[in-house]
């Protein structure tokens, strides 16, 4: 029998680095926030058939070129 934690309340923040040009950072909350929705993370996310996992964006900036680290285009993700 597989035991699993249950967090009720949790955020972090997540740095992506988008290698593609046409992925604009519309298309990237757009995504984000539907996988929060219908994906989610962790072993029993819905995506596998599990009631947890979901989280949302609360937030999504993109940093300067003076921070990037060597991505065309790098966004911070802050997700709950």
């Amino acid at each position: 029998m597989k035991c699993f934690p249950l967090i009720p309340k949790w955020e972090g923040d997540v740095e992506i680095h988008v290698l593609d040009d046409t992925i604009t950072q519309e298309v990237l909350e757009e995504h984000l926030v539907q996988a929060g929705q219908f994906i989610g993370l962790g072993s029993f996310r819905p995506e596998n058939r599990g009631i947890y996992g979901r989280f949302r964006l609360v937030n999504l900036k993109e940093k300067s070129s003076s921070q990037r680290s060597g991505a065309k285009n790098s966004s911070e993700v802050r997700m709950a």
